[in-house]
C-alpha cells in the first residue's frame, strides 16, 4: 500500500456550497498527511478545476479541466485533456488525457 486517500460524502450539486465542494487527501499509510485536493468555490465555471496542496494547504497546481458543454456525452467522441498548471495558473507544467473509449 502506497497511499490512502480519504474522500468525504459530498452533494452532488453546483461548487457554490461548501457541501459540494469535492475533495480528497492523501495519506501515507502510517496516517501523515501528504496532500490535498479540493475544488475551489464555484468550481471553475463551465471549465472545472482542482487545486492541489500540499501537506500545509498551500496551493502547488491546478488541474483544469476541458470546459463543459455537453457534460456526459462528449467524452464518448473526443480525448479529454486536463491541464496541470503551475502554482499561480499561469504555466502549463502538465497534462492528463483520457482516451475516447
Amino acid at each position: 500500500l502506497a497511499m490512502v486517500g480519504e474522500k468525504p460524502f459530498k452533494c452532488s450539486c453546483c461548487a457554490w456550497f461548501n457541501i459540494c465542494q469535492r475533495e480528497i487527501t492523501a495519506r501515507l499509510p502510517d496516517g501523515t498527511k501528504i496532500g490535498h485536493s479540493k475544488m475551489p468555490f464555484n468550481g471553475g465555471g463551465l471549465t472545472p478545476r482542482v487545486e492541489v496542496m500540499d501537506r500545509n494547504g498551500t496551493v502547488e497546481h491546478t488541474m483544469r479541466g476541458p470546459t463543459c458543454i455537453i457534460g456526459g456525452c462528449v467524452e464518448l467522441c473526443t480525448d479529454m485533456h486536463f491541464d496541470l498548471l503551475s502554482g499561480k495558473g499561469n504555466e502549463q507544467v502538465g497534462r492528463i488525457i483520457k482516451k475516447k473509449p
